[in-house]
């Protein structure tokens, strides 16, 4: 379940295509799609420098809930706006709070994997995700055909059904 959730935020990077047609479909200039990408670069660094601030905060489960959470929650809300300005601020925080959770996961990995399997165990997580961004890709790409707004939907469900079982 945890290795659903981590796959499932990696992926997240991998939409930009989506995001273009997020932005034409919401009336947004296209040089939005260049600052925004700065802009949501910026807020990922901000939240991976701070990541560790979350479980200091919330605890480490509850830090997890929020840190891979709330990119389903985006992905909810992107859904059903489509106002320019609001698609936009969606798209920037986005952008940096998928970030939060790769450190707070690269910690929990160090912490317990085993030092003789931890190569091995990474290496095997990141040939799932691949696999996974081959598969779901094509899948993402048939949503995004049929509904664009459909295919956020059911992102951000998948993403907060993965939090909530990997609690």
């Amino acid at each position: 379940l945890v290795l659903i959730s981590i796959v499932t935020n990696a992926f997240v990077a991998h939409l930009l295509i989506f995001y273009q047609e997020y932005f034409l479909r919401s009336g947004v200039q296209p040089i939005w799609l260049g600052l925004g990408l700065a802009l949501g670069s910026a807020v990922a660094f901000f939240t991976q420098l701070h990541a560790w601030r979350l479980p200091a905060m919330l605890g480490t489960r509850n830090g997890l809930i929020v840190a891979t959470g709330a990119p389903g929650v985006l992905y909810l809300l992107m859904a059903v706006i489509d106002q320019p300005a609001l698609a936009v601020v969606l798209f920037i925080v986005q952008w940096g709070v998928v970030q939060l959770a790769i450190p707070l996961f690269a910690g929990l990995f160090n912490a317990h994997l085993d030092e003789s399997a931890r190569a091995t165990s990474l290496s095997l997580i990141s040939g799932v995700v691949t696999v996974y961004i081959g598969v779901g890709g094509v899948v993402l790409g048939w949503l995004a055909e049929w509904s664009l707004s459909g295919m956020f939907a059911i992102l951000g469900v998948v993403i907060l059904a993965g939090t909530i079982l990997v609690r």
